[in-house]
């Protein structure tokens, strides 16, 4: 696998450096958090590892960071840096230290700078049925305005990252929107705020070997995205709105980006205390060093993305050909923007022909939401402006919108502000498949709507593993494995895990139940330990009975688990549905609580003694013929 680092054509090393990262020093094992002590370089033989961080943006000033936040190690801390040579015996050294190292930490990550590229482009040609800014009355902007002149609002300010080619922060249309560090004083060639970055004003630049306080626009892209939000902020101004501010950071080097320099990027508009941070590029292959920093910056930062403007899926179970999955809009903690276009009438498709699209709604390779990405007018440096056409512009927008949403509702958590920016969008048909039979539908955005939307809860399942019961818990997961089917006389251990979709729950309860295929009660299985109470569950988060993990990170079962038995003399071959019936409140203000219930099952196999045999026949619990799952969300009260 290293071998394709080793190449140097024509004495020219397409990788320069390699990015590795080593397991924690001590493993998080059953809820345990400990350390890790990779913060300083370190050798191994003829390899010497640099740390990761070019910079040292330090100074964390995001309002939603806590505590608890505080006391965790940096992501960064995991990860080292290799400078391959250029020398190909060196590098040949290099390289064989690594694979001697990888067999010592077999779970070591290695992988190269990902190169991520822009998602815009410049409208060649007229577009029929557009109008100049047909975008605003698309996502009701007008109506957004008027609804939020009428009522009292946030008064946090609030500030956008834009992560992309730099900003031409002199444009007279971007000059009153730029965000201005206050702790950091303007030609003095001194970090005033100590963060690591000389003079950086309006932003920062991480392209590159060169980080420094200059995010001036070369090529034009980010200009024209940071457009579009000014647009936007411009209409609201006189709502009564606090101010949303727009902060440059640059991380192209030669029109292009690469995953180590977005991570420091996005990093670095954390450390500043941005709410929402916009990246209107992507590439086609996942970067773990990227998803470590956009998966911590997801605790305190709302992120959005392009989907891409290939026209493909980002899966094959839509049966199409050509497939793309389109980083880090396809992160399941990043809400993914595919291009919208204008629609003649209902039974036209919203979805722009270029724009990449989502196969499988609800799964980890998400694009969330559609947005205007055809023929929209903005800004370009040198105070010019064009129309361009892609995901790029389509993405800004829905920034906009959940920077507006975030000022508007301050006491919400950015999970409840992503949802209700979904649930407020209305479904609307988008593409229909090569089959010309399938037609999918996504949400459109509509800014009024998801301003006024309150989010429904809506609970799925996650996992439901059984276990033979014990009071003394296994070491690992091969002690006492998980079992695929049921047995007669036995006793098993349930452990649970619910995935929280929407809004936040107060308290819940859960209680387990056994049926047969046709929903009756079943005869043959028996819970003892039936029903427990939970506490309450934050918007987009994963909750259970205390999962227990071994060494490995492999469920080995449950603080407090569910348990049922399985009456002995069984005959026959039997389906058994495990079903959890969960009742719980939520809040929602100004919305009065509700009480909602969902139910989640899965089904398995019960084999028991047959007259031909006298004893078990064989049998398998397969994900997709042996397991069902289903989500039964009731949207009305419980009288």
């Amino acid at each position: 696998m290293l071998q394709q680092y080793l190449d140097c054509p024509e004495g020219v090393c397409p990788q320069q450096q390699l990015l590795i990262k080593q397991a924690r020093a001590h493993s998080q094992v059953a809820g345990v958090q400990t350390e890790n002590s990779n913060t300083a370089a370190q050798s191994y033989g003829t390899l010497a590892l640099k740390p990761y961080r070019q910079s040292s943006v330090t100074q964390l000033q995001s309002t939603s960071l806590s505590a608890g936040d505080g006391a965790e190690p940096h992501w960064s801390q995991a990860w080292s840096r290799l400078e391959l040579s250029s020398n190909p015996i060196e590098r040949q050294a290099q390289l064989q230290a690594l694979a001697e190292l990888r067999r010592q930490q077999p779970d070591l990550v290695v992988e190269a700078p990902q190169p991520r590229y822009l998602t815009g482009f410049q409208n060649q040609t007229e577009i029929p049925h557009t109008e100049p800014g047909w975008q605003w009355s698309a996502i009701d902007l007008l109506g957004a305005r008027d609804w939020l002149a009428s009522k009292s609002n946030g008064t946090r300010p609030i500030v956008v990252a834009v992560i992309d080619s730099g900003i031409d922060y002199t444009h007279p249309d971007l000059q009153p929107f730029m965000w201005r560090n206050p702790a950091e004083i303007e030609g003095d060639g001194i970090d005033n705020d100590g963060n690591g970055i000389i003079d950086d004003i309006h932003g920062a630049s991480f392209g590159g070997s060169e980080h420094h306080g200059e995010p001036m626009d070369t090529d034009g892209h980010g200009t024209h995205v940071a457009g579009i939000l000014a647009q936007m902020l411009a209409e609201l101004k006189d709502t009564g709105i606090a101010d949303i501010r727009i902060m440059a950071i640059k991380a192209t080097s030669d029109k292009l980006l690469y995953s180590n320099d977005i991570a420091e990027a996005v990093d670095y508009a954390v450390s500043m205390g941005v709410d929402v941070i916009n990246m209107s590029f992507g590439g086609s292959v996942p970067s773990q060093l990227e998803q470590d920093a956009i998966s911590s910056a997801f605790k305190r930062s709302l992120l959005v993305a392009s989907a891409g403007n290939s026209g493909k899926p980002n899966s094959s179970d839509c049966q199409t050909q050509a497939t793309t999955r389109f980083y880090p809009a396809a992160y399941p903690y990043v809400v993914g923007v595919m291009a919208s276009q204008p629609q003649l009438d209902e039974a036209s498709p919203a979805m722009a022909a270029f724009s990449n699209w989502d196969c499988v709604p609800g799964d980890e390779l998400e694009y969330e939401i559609m947005a205007p990405g055809l023929g929209i007018y903005s800004t370009l440096p040198n105070n010019q402006y064009a129309s361009w056409n892609g995901t790029s512009m389509a993405s800004p927008i829905v920034a906009a919108t959940l920077a507006v949403m975030n000022q508007d509702n301050p006491g919400e958590s950015h999970r409840e502000l992503t949802l209700r920016l979904l649930e407020g969008s209305p479904m609307t048909y988008a593409h229909t498949l090569s089959d010309g039979e399938v037609q999918l539908s996504y949400p459109k955005l509509d800014l009024l709507k998801a301003l006024q939307q309150a989010p429904v809860p809506l609970l799925s399942l996650s996992q439901l593993l059984v276990y033979p019961s014990t009071d003394n818990l296994p070491g690992s997961a091969a002690a006492n494995p998980k079992v695929s089917q049921l047995s007669p006389g036995q006793s098993y251990d349930l452990a649970l895990e619910l995935h929280n979709y929407k809004q936040a729950g107060i308290e819940l309860s859960v209680q387990m139940l056994a049926t047969d295929a046709n929903g009756n009660t079943s005869e043959y299985v028996k819970f003892s330990r039936d029903t427990q109470q939970w506490p309450a569950a934050e918007p987009s988060a994963l909750l259970s009975n205390g999962l227990l993990l071994d060494a490995s990170e492999q469920v080995i079962g449950a603080e407090q688990p569910f348990r049922f038995e399985v009456a002995e003399g069984v005959e026959g071959t039997h389906t058994v549905k495990l079903i959890a019936d969960v009742v719980f409140e939520y809040r929602f203000d100004p919305q009065p609580r509700g009480q909602y219930r969902a139910r989640v099952e899965r089904s398995m196999t019960l084999v028991g003694e047959t007259p031909e045999t006298g004893g078990s026949s064989g049998g398998s619990w397969g994900f997709g013929a042996l397991i069902g799952l289903l989500i039964a969300a009731w949207r009305r009260k419980l009288a």
